[in-house]
């Protein structure tokens, strides 16, 4: 869900292909700190893309542009993944979060929304929301 540049490009090598989609919804943060990422159009909002080869996350590429979200709101990924399984309904799906993470205390930790992450309290029930609202019984990751 929240790729860095880094992991961007790798994914970028392989992409996607008319048997697999590889759906991203990318948050960046605008920092002062030396680590804040200006690359590829220095853009700090949510940004939802189709994974191509050879194409880089940048604003030419986007599929949208949903402005600032909290990433760790659980509303963010059910959203996220209802639209993902609407728009690119498949046999096999899977949920990877990318982030520092926090361990049991939860995923997603969004910096431009007071440090909220999802929960994994929160996480079963937006699990269990996506079932609900997508008939989508389990992810296979």
């Amino acid at each position: 869900m929240l790729p860095s540049t880094a992991l961007a490009a790798e994914m970028a090598s392989v992409g996607s292909s008319a048997a697999v989609n590889i759906l991203v919804q990318f948050d960046r943060i605008a920092t002062s700190e030396d680590w804040d990422d200006t690359s590829r159009g220095n853009w700090s909002d949510v940004k939802r893309f189709r994974v191509e080869r050879g194409k880089q996350p940048i604003k030419s590429n986007q599929l949208a542009d949903l402005g600032e979200l909290n990433m760790g709101d659980p509303h963010t990924v059910v959203d996220f993944l209802a639209w993902g399984i609407r728009t690119y309904p498949a046999r096999h799906y899977a949920l990877i979060f990318w982030d520092h993470g926090a361990s049991w205390p939860g995923v997603a930790n969004d910096d431009s929304s007071d440090s909220d992450m999802i929960t994994l309290p929160e996480l079963a029930g937006a699990l269990a929301d996506v079932r609900k609202n997508t008939g989508v019984q389990k992810l296979d990751l």
